[in-house]
């Protein structure tokens, strides 16, 4: 950071790790499998040049515009960054040549020991895609996608793209375009796993609240309800806890277009909302379970 000028001594800092630059609700690794066959030097070959498995560290003030974002895989290598700008700032107004020439220096200035294909950066290597001017009213804006001329999984390619405002780099992204076919196998089995997931949570809560109806409204045994409320008022401070321990992770996600109080005490809302949904129905089966194992069983000791 300090490298390009910028000072980030003052911002706020927050982290997670990611898999990938997308989240389809999948394990994202099933890319990287199903391309290489489950050929595991293969796998780790297609994520160390799709940049996978990255580490994404955002830096930002309260209510101020600039932001900093930088995503490095766990072999140290950069997949991600952008310094984000409003749109109205002053800068250079280059022509599309030039732009590209700045591009080609930032992507040659990024060397690397393991991967030269991808960071030591050879022009005859990439051939461009994509190419964009847009005039801002202070500067022009550049963007430009590559895409690797040689890897080639199964039409699944290894594409970049740098953005340029003015005469600065602000955004560069590596990541995995999956073909049509992939991206297609990849959706029916996110489908088919949710479809599933649906099947088994519909089913585990019928059966949840007819049990329910039946002991509470069926059996003729007084509930005793202090002990299931005792019992779900640990739960709810577990769920609550573990929201307290989570607030820096989900710091990562903090829009600058509110303060850093309001994001957290959302954040806080959610978790003691869906956390005393959740105990109000655990009180509930624990109480009816209560009831069913003293009618089954009345000779035994109950809670």
């Amino acid at each position: 950071m300090s490298s390009r000028g910028w000072d980030i001594s003052n911002h706020k800092y927050a982290s997670q790790f990611s898999q990938g630059s997308d989240n389809w609700g999948v394990n994202m690794n099933i890319f990287a499998e199903k391309l290489a066959k489950k050929d595991k030097n293969e796998i780790s070959k297609i994520n160390r040049l799709s940049g996978a498995h990255r580490w994404d560290m955002h830096w930002f003030k309260e209510l101020e515009l600039e932001e900093f974002y930088v995503s490095y895989t766990k072999d140290g290598q950069l997949t991600y960054f952008e310094h984000m700008v409003s749109d109205s700032l002053a800068g250079d107004s280059l022509s599309q040549d030039i732009a590209y020439d700045i591009a080609k220096i930032f992507l040659k200035n990024m060397p690397s020991n393991e991967f030269p294909c991808i960071s030591d950066y050879v022009e005859d290597d990439w051939k461009i895609i994509e190419k964009k001017e847009t005039r801002q009213p202070n500067r022009i804006d550049h963007y430009f996608k590559l895409e690797h001329a040689t890897y080639d999984f199964d039409e699944t390619k290894i594409r970049m793209s740098v953005e340029i405002h003015g005469n600065e780099v602000i955004r560069y992204h590596r990541w995995l375009s999956p073909s049509e076919k992939i991206t297609t196998e990849v959706i029916n089995f996110a489908n088919i796993e949710s479809f599933f997931n649906n099947l088994s949570q519909s089913v585990l809560q019928i059966i949840v609240f007819i049990s329910i109806l039946i002991a509470l409204f069926y059996f003729k045994i007084p509930a005793n309800w202090s002990m299931a409320f005792k019992f779900a008022l640990f739960l709810i401070s577990m769920h609550v806890l573990n929201g307290l321990l989570d607030i820096k992770l989900s710091m990562f996600g903090y829009d600058n277009a509110d303060t850093i109080t309001s994001h957290m005490a959302n954040h806080m809302i959610n978790i003691i909302m869906t956390g005393s949904f959740v105990g109000f129905l655990i009180m509930v089966v624990v109480t009816g379970m209560d009831m069913l194992y003293r009618k089954t069983f009345p000779n035994f000791i109950s809670i």
